[in-house]
């Protein structure tokens, strides 16, 4: 050993804090020195874990191994090279390919002899087989600590970390209330609000973002946000006080072209934190979200809204009826084809056979009915208060039906608690407890969905009190000048969403 280089590694950046770098190098100089070798350099990777070959200090020696710098590479440990059986043994062939020997100074091989051969491959085996053992206990350590509440990482925008549980910052969850209410002051309407026209609102009240003053993120613009900074906040609904963690894992499946997947709901973990919004102020975000969605004007077809595009639903297979072959006169009026989304169905079996029908067939009549509406405003309130007289009592079964539900729901993770104290007290064995925990999980899955839907349901009759609402708003303004006889097909669209659920 004429020439030998110095590798070490630590996996946290405490250890590279404390000692265990410098007695790594101090002890393979030692080792170096005693041979009558001369050490060339030192590669270290502090912070770095041992499971993946991508460490810059790693590679910059593959490299410079390549270049005929040294003879040998001295290592306190072969797990200071890789904890993957697999990484270590291509880096041991690839340096051995260029003549350079692989020395550990706490294990004595030789890769000469079969025999030595075997024995690198099972401390490469023990190594990995370490790594995994590690893997396994920081995770259940974290588990451990997600179920007592602690939260894990960055803070979402609104909450602090104080004594690991999220607490609310105050300044920032007034602009979280603001943003929301941006969305939810749209319910009901037709006159979309976009994520785009939100990011201007929000940029012109020239408040911080989360990141403007975190020294990580030098680059950030303190002030100015995103609209995925916008859509995360509208989208997150640990903003209600209660929501699951530990959904997401990577994706260990190579023929699913993600990189992460949603684990299943057994393995969630509840999360209760404090509230900025309520429950129905998110909701009803999510509706106009999805309202968004639907009647966007998609990007390369602006001429694409006509009257009853999508609220139209096929009677035979539930889809909805789309546009096709639109013709314009004289810029205004338009002619159309509906189409059931159904007929482009791949699958024979699952294919519809709906006809397509001419807009006109159907958009007069219901316009000339409309118009009866619109002018007669006596026939519209009649109408409204008594479909309100019986949504005001179904809306207070729905109210007691949830509670009751969520009582239901509290006892059953009540019962999950106390299963798991039995078991970690050793009262129950694995298997019992398994069975009964997965048990426990659906029933506790099925009270949400129902919960869900009821919640749904009662968000559905608000809308209907909303747009009534917003009715009398667009009648006040056009009553003064209400010429329905030549009222621009644009506006002919938007009276139309505003009336016609569906």
């Amino acid at each position: 050993m004429k020439k030998a280089v110095i590798y070490t590694r630590v996996s946290s950046e405490e250890q590279v804090k404390g000692n265990s770098l410098s007695e790594q190098q101090l002890k393979c100089r030692y080792f170096i020195k005693s041979k009558d070798g001369d050490i060339t350099g030192v590669y270290v990777d502090g912070g770095r874990g041992g499971e993946t070959k991508e460490r810059p200090e790693l590679q910059r020696m593959l490299e410079d191994a390549k270049k005929g710098i040294f003879d040998a590479v001295v290592v306190y440990k072969i797990d200071r090279l890789s904890r993957s059986l697999r990484d270590f043994l291509e880096i041991q062939d690839y340096l051995a390919n260029l003549n350079v020997e692989l020395i550990s100074v706490s294990e004595t091989y030789d890769t000469s002899t079969p025999q030595g051969r075997l024995f690198v491959n099972m401390l490469g085996s023990f190594a990995e087989f370490e790594r995994e053992q590690i893997k396994e206990r920081i995770n259940m350590g974290q588990i451990a600590s997600m179920k007592k509440g602690n939260w894990k990482g960055s803070p979402p925008y609104g909450y602090d970390v104080k004594n690991k549980k999220l607490a609310i910052n105050k300044k920032e969850a007034e602009i979280v209330k603001r943003i929301f209410k941006i969305f939810t002051d749209n319910y009901g309407s037709v006159d979309r609000i976009t994520i785009k026209q939100a990011q201007k609102i929000v940029n012109g009240w020239n408040v911080p973002t989360k990141r403007a003053y975190d020294k990580r993120f030098k680059k950030t613009i303190p002030n100015y946000w995103h609209t995925s900074s916008i859509y995360s906040i509208i989208k997150n609904p640990i903003y209600t006080g209660n929501t699951f963690i530990r959904k997401i894992t990577k994706n260990t499946n190579p023929k699913i072209d993600v990189k992460k997947v949603i684990r299943p709901k057994s393995e969630w973990i509840p999360l209760s934190v404090p509230q900025v919004i309520a429950d129905k102020t998110f909701e009803k975000c999510q509706i106009v979200l999805r309202k968004n969605s639907e009647f966007a004007l998609r990007k390369g077809k602006p001429e694409s809204e006509t009257m009853l595009n999508k609220l139209v639903y096929c009677s035979d297979c539930g889809k909805k009826f789309h546009i096709c072959n639109r013709v314009s006169y004289n810029q205004e009026y338009k002619k159309a084809v509906y189409y059931c989304k159904g007929i482009k169905n791949p699958i024979r079996e699952r294919r519809c056979y709906a006809k397509s029908f001419i807009s006109t067939r159907l958009e007069k009549p219901l316009w000339e009915k409309l118009t009866e509406i619109i002018t007669r405003p006596e026939v519209l309130n009649k109408y409204v208060n008594r479909q309100l007289e019986g949504e005001t009592r179904e809306e207070n079964q729905y109210k007691t039906d949830i509670q009751e539900l969520e009582q239901s729901l509290q006892e059953a993770r009540l019962k999950k608690e106390r299963l798991f104290n039995l078991y970690i007290s050793g009262k129950n064995d694995v298997v019992y407890y398994k069975g009964k925990e997965q048990e426990l999980t659906k029933e506790e899955d099925r009270f949400l969905d129902k919960i869900n839907d009821l919640k749904q349901s009662n968000l559905l009759l608000d809308g209907l009190k909303r747009k009534s609402l917003d009715f009398g708003v667009l009648y006040k303004k056009l009553k003064n000048n209400l010429n329905l006889i030549n009222i621009s097909y644009k506006d002919k669209c938007r009276i139309t969403k505003l009336l016609v659920e569906r």
